[in-house]
């Protein structure tokens, strides 16, 4: 059972992360939760294609006005290391967070491309956008270069495809695609995306920010926004050593996993969808559990994605034109 003194530490504020945070208040629990995220505002992966074309902030979450509405501490930094023992988070500047109760929910992380170059401004990998840069960049910018090894990036293209800039998108190996493959191709190419298949990203050029980009053609393209969508992986280096991804209880007592960084599956997925749906699920059950005994066995759901032609009709219906202005922040 918990109680007032039972400190309880999220690592991570994404969909899984905020949903246990609200049904552990909501089941009345008053136990002493830290947040530990390195950004201010969450937004839905699901949702970041719609939300960079218009200025709104609903479906933006300020993750400090919600930790203050849910009684929660919030650290806003990024975790340097872990001691899943002594269930203690470090970080490069600020003090450790120790809890009796660790809840992995640190979400999927971009694949490392090995692109020299790719700390200069004007460079997102998918897993590290921050939706206010990325709007202020998209108002400026003039020439996008996507590269895309998963749907995702195909679906980044075909949403900026209505801004009137000029969109070359790279690809990998997209025999994922199977006969969806020339249908989605006559449409990007129908919104003046222009399409270089099995070309890999080589090197960022500029000094401060993104000027231009080397590909393995060889060839350089002028470039002052580059978007790499270059697969998603639950692995990190905050994962205890040798643990695969698991929904529930890790190897180490007291320390748990939930949402998309519990997937073993996402490191192949072309595609995704369910995570927001199965994320609250997992944390509503996580929830129950630490209220009754930490030990006690529970069924958690997996994720389980829409059928692919489906889910691509969906993301890729026709749409009206979209006004450049309407990217501005």
């Amino acid at each position: 059972m918990l109680n007032k003194d039972t400190r309880i530490t999220v690592l991570g504020g994404g969909q899984a992360g905020l949903s246990l945070i609200r049904a552990l208040r909501s089941q009345g629990s008053k136990a002493a939760v830290t947040l530990i995220d390195k950004d201010r505002y969450f937004v839905d992966k699901s949702d970041i294609f719609s939300l960079l074309l218009n200025s709104r902030r609903s479906g933006i979450i300020d993750r400090q006005d919600f930790c203050r509405e849910h009684k929660v501490s919030f650290v806003m930094h990024s975790a340097e290391r872990v001691n899943y023992k002594r269930k203690t988070v470090f970080f490069k500047e600020e003090d450790p967070v120790t809890s009796d109760i660790l809840v992995l929910s640190s979400g999927l992380y971009s694949r490392d491309l090995d692109i020299r170059g790719d700390h200069r401004e004007g460079f997102f990998y998918f897993s590290d956008i921050d939706l206010f840069k990325l709007r202020d960049r998209l108002s400026l910018a003039e020439d996008i270069v996507i590269y895309a090894s998963t749907l995702s990036g195909l679906r980044m293209a075909y949403s900026l495809s209505g801004l009137s800039k000029d969109i070359k998108l790279f690809t990998g190996d997209c025999s994922f695609l199977g006969s969806e493959k020339e249908a989605l191709w006559e449409r990007l190419v129908s919104g003046g995306i222009d399409i270089y298949e099995n070309v890999s990203l080589l090197e960022i050029v500029g000094e401060r920010s993104v000027k231009a980009v080397k590909t393995s053609l060889p060839r350089v393209f002028s470039a002052h926004l580059v978007l790499a969508d270059s697969g998603l992986t639950s692995f990190s280096r905050l994962l205890p050593e040798g643990q695969n991804p698991c929904c529930g209880q890790t190897s180490f007592p007291g320390v748990y996993m939930i949402g998309a960084v519990s997937d073993r599956e996402a490191e192949h997925k072309k595609y995704f969808s369910g995570y927001s749906r199965t994320a609250q699920d997992q944390a509503v059950i996580l929830a129950g559990v630490l209220e009754q005994e930490p030990e006690t066995e529970a069924c958690w759901p997996g994720f389980v994605q829409e059928e692919f032609s489906a889910f691509v009709s969906k993301v890729f219906m026709p749409r009206e034109e979209i006004s450049s202005d309407q990217c501005r922040a």
